[in-house]
């Protein structure tokens, strides 16, 4: 049972990131296209972002399978490629499914610039709420240590 709710778990991290990039990614392609005159979104397209947020969820979660690991350099390198991973995918799937013609070259400059943007920002946001859910967890273990030591004495 405690195997199948870690799965769960995991899939719904997943999951959650991945319906916050994919409304980012939409959004942000819905927002240059209509910029540059153009309106409406096709569904494929739709879709296909989709996939790709669901992917780069995936990428991300995977750099912290095994988080036990707590070398700076490691934690450094994994907020990184927290960030390359779900922005490389972004760059390759958008050649890959032509969600810009070759004309709109501004419009794909100024596409991946607002969506890298989105990934360093939140990548900032939840280091900087793990390291204060972080610091409260150890405030009440020392807290918790103390009281227990008075007991001892």
């Amino acid at each position: 049972m405690k195997k199948w709710s870690e799965m769960l778990k995991t899939e719904m991290d997943v999951e959650m990131f991945s319906a916050t990039h994919w409304i980012a990614i939409a959004w942000c392609y819905a927002f240059i296209r209509w910029i540059f005159k153009e309106d409406g979104v096709n569904f494929f397209i739709l879709t296909q972002m989709g996939i790709v947020a669901y992917l780069m969820s995936w990428g991300q979660k995977l750099l912290f399978v095994n988080a036990t690991l707590y070398k700076k350099i490691t934690q450094r390198w994994r907020r990184v490629l927290w960030v390359c991973i779900p922005f490389t995918l972004l760059i390759v799937a958008q050649y890959i499914f032509h969600w810009f013609s070759k004309k709109e070259w501004m419009e794909v400059a100024i596409y991946d610039a607002m969506l890298l943007f989105f990934f360093v920002v939140v990548e900032i946001l939840i280091h900087l709420i793990y390291k204060e859910d972080t610091k409260v967890l150890n405030d009440l273990l020392q807290e918790y240590q103390g009281e227990n030591h008075k007991k001892d004495i």
